[in-house]
């Protein structure tokens, strides 16, 4: 009996639409969408798209079938919206001697909506980098090309050195978010300032390890700079002072940056969360030591900073450790709020990761952080100032059900509440406990 058999009656009873809201239930199980587009026409189209709409390329071999695939079917193209050019750990850098990578990138990708060049596990602590410079001269114009298309809205850069100045020249139409991780600039003598976006061209930035070079820190302070005047800045600070020279000149610049966000990482998060996605949230960095890069003076100045978040992780099972690491983490933003902090800062966000380890007991974790000394000391700072609102939220990874939320949920306001009196009382305290989505 022939598949074409069994999926006869589904032609003439279902809609197509409803077929394609199965296929689409199957959005990352490729194995399976390769089967149903084989299986019968009506699955065809359907499963195409979801198989095509986002591309890893972490090889040769697979460019090359890629580009075979697309050359003898071009209308998948149109189905492409992400392009992930991924290296692995391996040595040589395959983007480096590769020829049939810039062929994809000069296809008619008009459809393409997130771009994303680097490693696929990014690791702030390594040495290994793509260097633009290696790269073959077709790659870097078509890479270039790529960034400059019309409806692009996600441009994410990692452990790329070398890469010219010319880049802020492409990406005059990126919509919605720039990600630049361990990149390094390269001055170049094409580069036009004048042609670069404009204030809040894009809706977020997200900077980590990016060192300045002449050019940069010019187009930071260029009046109506796209770096200096964005609607959120996200900071991913390192483990040394000058790892966050760029951001420390942004916030200088006296621009309009509403929205910050600074996302330390636990200086002993475990090493096996390298074997993890990039794209996962455990995939987190880790540290050696107890130091944590202090806040910069600059925010003192940002006439325009309206929210704050402040971010980090915890991990461990004994009290005293997680006692010890909150307090740590906290220890700089209590530091800032008392000598360097604007006065226009409404919302003062406070996000704890727990981190994901077998057995966790998330009750004893939010027991243990809510001992930590350094609550009563903010909530005596916050207290003074007028405007500020406090959030705290801590995120587990947690699979439990919603009566378990509900129970940390209201552990969590209570015993807050209680180290936190005087911004409980004004009614400017917000505590809850919610899953890391």
């Amino acid at each position: 009996m022939t598949l074409s058999f069994w999926f006869a009656p589904f032609q003439s009873r279902l809609p197509q639409e409803l077929l394609d809201l199965i296929v689409d239930g199957l959005k990352g199980d490729y194995a399976t969408l390769r089967t149903i587009a084989l299986a019968a026409r009506p699955f065809l189209r359907q499963a195409q798209k979801n198989i095509f709409s986002s591309v890893d390329l972490t090889n040769s071999s697979l460019c090359s079938r890629l580009h075979h695939t697309l050359i003898a079917n071009a209308a998948l193209i149109r189905h492409i919206r992400r392009i992930n050019i991924l290296e692995m750990d391996g040595v040589p850098l395959w983007t480096v001697t590769d020829t049939t990578l810039p062929l994809i990138l000069k296809l008619k990708l008009d459809c393409v909506r997130h771009i994303e060049l680097g490693y696929r596990i990014y690791r702030p602590d390594t040495s290994m980098i793509i260097p633009w410079r290696d790269l073959l001269g077709e790659t870097k114009m078509a890479l270039m090309g790529v960034f400059a298309l019309p409806e692009l809205s996600k441009i994410v850069v990692t452990d790329v050195h070398g890469l010219p100045m010319t880049f802020f020249n492409c990406v005059k139409t990126l919509k919605r978010r720039l990600t630049i991780y361990n990149v390094a600039f390269e001055d170049d003598t094409n580069f036009d300032i004048s042609s670069t976006p404009e204030a809040s061209a894009f809706a977020a930035l997200d900077l980590d390890r990016v060192p300045a070079n002449p050019q940069l820190i010019k187009l930071i302070a260029r009046p109506n700079s796209c770096l200096a005047n964005v609607p959120t800045l996200a900071i991913f600070p390192g483990e040394t002072e000058d790892t966050i020279d760029i951001p420390t000149s942004i916030m200088g610049a006296r621009g309009n940056v509403p929205y910050v966000r600074w996302d330390i990482e636990n200086q002993d998060f475990p090493r096996e969360c390298e074997k993890h996605d990039s794209r996962s949230p455990v995939a987190a960095h880790f540290r050696r030591n107890d130091y944590l890069v202090p806040l910069p003076n600059q925010l003192a100045t940002m006439r325009n900073l309206v929210s704050f978040t402040y971010a980090f992780r915890v991990s461990g099972h004994l009290k005293t450790e997680l006692i010890r690491r909150c307090d740590t983490c906290l220890e700089p933003l209590l530091t800032s709020l008392e000598h360097s902090f604007t006065d226009t800062l409404k919302h003062l966000v406070i996000l704890i990761d727990v981190a994901k380890e077998p057995n966790p007991d998330l009750q004893k974790t939010l027991d243990a952080l809510s001992c930590s000394q350094r609550w009563e000391s903010l909530d005596k700072i916050l207290a003074s100032r007028i405007l500020v609102k406090l959030y705290l939220e801590v995120r587990s990874y947690n699979d439990d059900n919603r009566d378990t939320w509900y129970r940390d949920n209201a552990l969590w306001e209570q015993r807050l509440g209680m180290e936190m009196s005087r911004m409980n009382a004004k009614r400017r305290l917000w505590a809850c406990v919610c899953p890391y989505e």
